[in-house]
């Protein structure tokens, strides 16, 4: 897996567990994808930043 697309899917696991409530299953799976993550290279602040910068860009939804 490119260190983008597995950036990108830790963001977004670490955002689904964050707003599920912290449960177990949510728990487990951002885990695994922040280490799947790690292993393609990048590190905590590239997933901070990419959550970071996704929650400051302004919606397209009108």
């Amino acid at each position: 897996m490119d260190k983008q697309k597995a950036i990108k899917q830790a963001a977004d696991a670490v955002m689904h567990c964050a707003t599920s409530g912290f449960t177990p299953a949510a728990d487990k799976a951002m885990k695994e994808a922040v280490q799947r993550a790690i292993a393609a290279g990048a590190t905590y602040a590239d997933i901070a930043d990419y959550n970071a910068a996704r929650r400051t860009t302004p919606s397209t939804t009108p």
